[in-house]
């Protein structure tokens, strides 16, 4: 089983509902945030670098914006109590497909 949604602390995944990326539509190098809909996570990410990778497929063309920075904010684990992090280097991503 897998997931998209969680986070560790100290070994134990802590599953997250679904999560909302806002981003700025006009500028991905903005700061986004972070939300999810059972209101156990509030992140807000500070992006300094943009990867994009485009590839043609015969007639698909498949594209993936990576974007790396910094993520601050508090979740809450399992057992409701809550964990603040400050400036954990990362990456967010997002593919798309046209046929």
């Amino acid at each position: 089983m897998g997931t998209e949604n969680g986070f560790f602390v100290d070994g134990v995944l802590h599953k997250l509902d679904q999560v909302t990326f806002h981003i700025p539509p006009s500028n991905w190098l903005s700061p986004w945030r972070f939300t999810s809909n059972d209101n156990r996570l509030e992140m807000v990410f500070v992006p300094h670098q943009e990867r994009i990778d485009r590839q043609n497929l015969f007639f698909h063309v498949f594209t993936r914006r990576q974007v790396f920075g910094f993520f601050s904010g508090k979740a809450q684990l399992d057992d409701g109590s809550i964990v603040e992090f400050h400036n954990l280097t990362g990456f967010a991503e997002r593919s798309k497909m046209i046929n």
